[in-house]
């Protein structure tokens, strides 16, 4: 996890993403059964200035976000996240793209819009 933890130089506030808390509709870790109503925070947008290789750099929006390990236990690479961006908006649908931090208390993750 310290790789990618490496390649975040900044997380930016931007279009009111920076520690906003919404309820995702499902989050769904490959071959398990979804966990619904759980707590999403959004932590902000990632930024890669110096990617550590090209099969690391991407063209979609990346965001970072958190959730609480009492409510999901483990998030790999893959899960598939449904949520809105904020609280009242239309739920998308996310892919997690890596496990940024694992705390006793939370997890981070990057996700990438999923394609429709």
């Amino acid at each position: 996890m310290g790789s990618m933890a490496g390649l975040v130089t900044g997380i930016v506030q931007g279009s009111g993403l920076l520690a906003l808390s919404v309820v995702a509709t499902s989050i769904t870790p490959p071959g398990e059964a979804a966990i619904t109503g759980a707590r999403w925070t959004w932590n902000g947008n990632l930024i890669e200035e110096h990617a550590a290789s090209a099969s690391l750099q991407r063209r979609e929006p990346r965001r970072v976000a958190s959730v609480q390990r009492s409510e999901v236990p483990e998030i790999p690479r893959g899960t598939i996240v449904v949520a809105p961006e904020e609280p009242d908006a239309a739920d998308q649908t996310w892919r997690v793209d890596a496990v940024v931090d694992v705390q006793a208390t939370y997890i981070s993750v990057v996700v990438i819009p999923e394609p429709a």
